[in-house]
């Protein structure tokens, strides 16, 4: 079942909230339906709130990741989970996509995450 999906355009990128059950599936469908968002709209800068329920093994989580450095080569993604339990999996996704050249980073706090953003926005 797909996720629940809210979007908001932020000063100079796009908020997404991600609800509903954790998948496999879920997860793909997800990160292609919004590379392809990006592709059609021009988005280089995302900002995505994971709050689904659930978890995926770790052999998941690394192909996922690869999907995602291979989708959003050039953008940049600021990936917040405020869940303990899931936290140091997303940690590993985000070692993945940044090791395949991606640019992402995982904050516990919409807060930090935007302010990361702005960084990567409007470097100094």
């Amino acid at each position: 079942m797909p996720y629940r999906i809210t979007y908001e355009y932020r000063s100079g990128y796009l908020y997404v909230l991600m609800e509903g059950q954790e998948s496999f599936d879920a997860a793909v469908q997800f990160w292609e339906r919004l590379a392809k968002k990006s592709e059609e709209e021009h988005i280089r800068y995302f900002l995505i709130t994971d709050k689904v329920s659930g978890g995926l093994d770790t052999l998941q989580i690394f192909d996922v990741s690869e999907l995602v450095a291979k989708l959003f080569h050039g953008k940049v993604i600021a990936y917040v989970d405020p869940k303990e339990k899931t936290f140091k999996d997303n940690q590993f996704g985000e070692t993945v996509v940044r090791n395949r050249g991606g640019d992402a980073k995982v904050f516990h706090s919409e807060m930090e995450a935007d302010q990361w953003l702005m960084t990567r926005m409007h470097p100094q």
